[in-house]
């Protein structure tokens, strides 16, 4: 028995240094030594490259190695119950689609998305972790921060929201967030941020391009730490606004009902409470250049787009969607539902595109884009 188990772990020390690349060769499971260039089982500490359709049939961990899901290629979980690891000095790294019920980002694990990843489940990214995503993220349940996250011109749909790491939703990042976004570290916007139910924050956050608040805004902390929030841009909140520490900035904040300050509001912000008047109750500090609805808003009518020479009329569009580009290139537009489902592609010319569209009312993310790359982004009413 003893020599089993030190069998056991000799293999599995071995196998966690080792540098060699497997690469599939055809679709199966991954447990199937004949889907592998080296008709073998591979281990841990490898290059895996998978190039086909792979159904994982068990638990993967990677303290060291990679994991590489190439464009047309999947890793589909044979059950609902599957879970990927990746820590140490381990590489995950998707460009086609991957479906999992948990992932974890231990230690100094890596995650690289510019694919499409569905965690039917929780995705934890642990102190030292850090991910990039560039594409789409699904999420069931919780996305979970104690690393790093940078969001670049990606899309994150998810349940719950819980940061205690630095968040960066970059230029043209979406996060959708169906029930409550919490942070009490680091948040940077410069994207477009929807938060379906509240937003608290108790670390530092600053908002420099939209946010949409569904229901309450909080700022404040119990933890004897300073809660920041700095809006240079524009933060629509649907119910009531909160701030117990300190808020500052140069955008506005549009709000649909009651608004409380018992902390700082300082900076030249400006406030627009669609029940009129300035502040409803107000205990705290008001300085620096506060003005009250300078610039009107309607609450849940926000509407994000770079500063490019595109015209997207009428909003809101029954059928008939008109899109004006002055742009050489490659061009075409995707729109996206509020989970980040893909519901049409059309390719575009220059000068004015009348498109037809059989959608159901809502809203919907539309996207426009010249050669490959992210051009313009905007939110659509129907």
């Amino acid at each position: 028995m003893k020599k089993l188990l030190l069998f056991a772990f000799l293999t599995s020390m071995l196998g966690s240094y080792s540098q060699s690349t497997r690469t599939t060769v055809s679709n199966g499971n991954a447990t199937n030594p004949l889907i592998w260039d080296c008709t073998c089982l591979p281990q841990p500490g490898e290059h895996l490259i998978i190039n086909h359709n792979v159904v994982l049939d068990v638990d993967w961990g990677y303290l060291s190695g990679s994991l590489t899901i190439n464009q047309g290629a999947s890793l589909t979980q044979d059950l609902t119950t599957r879970n990927i690891s990746v820590g140490g000095t381990g590489v995950l790294n998707n460009k086609g689609t991957l479906t999992i019920r948990n992932l974890l980002l231990a230690s100094s694990g890596s995650l690289s998305n510019t694919g499409t990843i569905g965690v039917t489940a929780n995705l934890l990214v642990t102190t030292g972790s850090t991910f990039s995503n560039s594409s789409l993220i699904n999420i069931s349940d919780t996305l979970g921060i104690q690393g790093t996250i940078s969001n670049n011109a990606g899309t994150i749909n998810v349940a719950t929201f819980l940061n205690a790491g630095t968040y960066d939703n970059n230029t043209n990042g979406n996060l959708y967030v169906s029930s409550i976004l919490y942070t009490n570290t680091v948040f940077n916007n410069n994207g477009w941020v929807t938060v379906n139910l509240d937003f608290l924050n108790s670390g530092d956050a600053t908002n420099n391009m939209i946010m949409d608040i569904k229901q309450n805004f909080y700022n404040g902390d119990s933890l004897m730490n300073t809660a920041e929030f700095i809006n240079n841009g524009l933060v629509s909140v649907g119910n009531n606004w909160f701030n117990s520490e300190d808020v500052n900035g140069t955008g506005q904040f549009c709000i649909a009902n009651y608004t409380a300050n018992s902390g700082n509001i300082t900076g030249t912000l400006d406030f627009c409470d669609k029940t009129g008047g300035n502040i409803d109750a107000n205990s705290g500090t008001i300085a620096g250049t506060v003005t009250y609805c300078n610039t009107n808003c309607n609450v849940g009518e926000i509407e994000l787009e770079k500063q490019t020479e595109v015209k997207i009329y009428p909003i809101p569009f029954e059928q008939q969607l008109n899109i004006s580009i002055v742009e050489q290139g490659n061009l075409s537009v995707r729109i996206f539902d509020v989970t980040g489902q893909e519901l049409i592609f059309v390719p575009l010319q220059n000068g004015v595109n009348s498109l037809n569209f059989e959608l159901s009312a809502g809203i919907y993310f539309c996207r426009i884009y010249k050669n490959g790359e992210v051009y313009h982004v905007s939110k659509l009413v129907k």
